[in-house]
């Protein structure tokens, strides 16, 4: 036979054909092969950056009629503003620490939040509770009330802060002002910045109040 031969002819199409039918098949096993890695790469991924979740915390400044001024992530904030935030907690931690209030339900929630900044085994820990153990708010609020009223809140060196207020004691019954007193605090701080969602709307810069010293004032 030449190399005319229908059959060669026929055998070699039948072979160029199998041999594109086995070379596509080839590509098509390792693009799926390919495509399988590739999904669990994706996969893995995703599985691994929702176990590493992460809590942001934005710093929003506003005006004094409640406009937002600028928004800020806590951390890349700069220290000005950073530190506004610090005198406006420690005020509100002062309040919540001395204010005694006639709605039980309030006054409980104020002293969680004063203990938002605080942490066990400090100085500060310590004092607030026993100050609470000496004077039970619950207990005073069957005769009185007391209101605190913020001075100023000075930063002062390390970390150092003064905040001076004015409380005002009334008769539970009568309302009538029994006592109006000046105090002064000093309060040493430091910052742990917040991790989870429930901490980082209760306290955003993560400020610690580690040591605290407050005297009345004559």
């Amino acid at each position: 036979m030449g190399d005319k031969s229908p059959y060669l002819a026929a055998r070699r199409e039948w072979e160029e054909r199998y041999g594109c039918f086995v070379s596509a098949a080839h590509s098509w096993k390792i693009t799926a092969t390919l495509s399988l890695i590739i999904a669990l790469v994706a996969t893995g991924g995703a599985i691994y950056l929702a176990s590493q979740k992460k809590v942001t915390a934005y710093i929003v400044e506003i005006d004094k009629f409640g406009s937002i001024v600028q928004v800020q992530q806590s951390g890349t904030s700069d220290k000005a503003t950073t530190k506004k935030v610090i005198i406006a907690q420690l005020a509100g931690f002062v309040k919540k620490f001395r204010d005694v209030s006639l709605d039980a339900q309030l006054q409980r929630q104020n002293v969680f939040d004063a203990y938002v900044f605080l942490q066990r085994n400090t100085p500060a820990f310590t004092k607030v509770t026993e100050y609470f153990k000496k004077n039970d708010p619950f207990e005073r609020a069957k005769k009185e009330t007391v209101f605190a009223e913020i001075i100023s809140v000075l930063p002062l060196k390390d970390n150092a802060f003064q905040v001076e207020w004015r409380e005002t004691i009334m008769d539970r019954q009568s309302g009538q002002t029994l006592s109006i007193s000046n105090y002064k605090l000093v309060a040493y701080t430091s910052m742990s910045p917040p991790t989870d969602e429930g901490n980082i709307l209760k306290n955003p810069t993560g400020l610690i109040v580690n040591d605290l010293n407050w005297s009345k004032e004559i």
